[in-house]
Formats: structure tokens, sequence, C-alpha cells
């Protein structure tokens, strides 16, 4: 996926597996996303342009190119070697170098999980931050 231009969405391991988990139980498309063995992060490929209307308080949209490599943590000037790609619905590699994951669904799911009160309830809440 290198060799592609898309955004992507670096937020928090512990965070992204929950609002994948979350998306993979709803039957949303999750694209293969990166996961850092050493830091703390998950990146999360989205469709292009989403960087620029990206707005959370839990997350950030970065623009990836074969210029501007993926890094795990915001202000690193390589990539990390500790990372590893993750392909959760096995859609192997040909295919999954043109699915990316929703955004709007993508952010509604990093708002849920990121919600005290579903935590706390293990229900949906009105309080969610939107694209």
């Amino acid at each position: 996926m290198s060799s592609l231009v898309f955004d992507a969405v670096r937020v928090s391991k512990r965070l992204g597996l929950l609002a994948i988990s979350h998306l993979l139980k709803n039957r949303e498309v999750v694209s293969p996303y990166l996961a850092c063995r050493r830091h703390p992060t998950v990146l999360i490929p989205v469709e292009l342009g989403t960087a620029d209307t990206w707005i959370a308080a839990h997350s950030e949209c970065i623009r990836h190119t074969p210029a501007q490599p993926l890094t795990c943590l915001p202000g690193d000037a390589a990539a990390c070697q500790s990372r590893a790609w993750v392909d959760p619905l096995g859609l192997g590699v040909e295919a999954a170098r043109t699915v990316t994951t929703g955004a709007a669904v993508l952010h509604d799911a990093l708002s849920l999980q990121r919600s005290p009160a579903v935590r706390r309830e293990k229900r949906p809440v009105s309080e969610v931050c939107r694209v």
C-alpha cells in the first residue's frame, strides 16, 4: 500500500482497535491498517481528502504519499521499523490496495468508543463528534 496516495487516521492503539472491532461487529468494511508494535498507535487508511475535513480530539488524519511515509507519532521523520499491516477481512494484497475504511463510520466508531457513557452503560449515546 506504500505506493498509493491516501489519507490515514492516526489514533492510539487501544481506541483504534476498539473502533475497528466495533466496525467489524457492525459489518462495515475495514481496510488493512498499520499497527505499530513499539508505539501505541494504529494508522487506518481512509478516503483521499479526509485530512482536509477531519476534526476530532481523539485522532488525527494525515495525507500519505510515497514521498511522505506514514509515521507512528506526529513529528517523526522516518517510518518506524516495528510496524506491520493487519488485514482484518482477509482481502489479500491486491484487493487491499483499493479498499479504505469509510471516514464517517470510522469517526463515529472512534467517538462512540471514546465516550465514557458508552463504557459505563455499554450502549450508544447521542454525544458523538461528527466529520
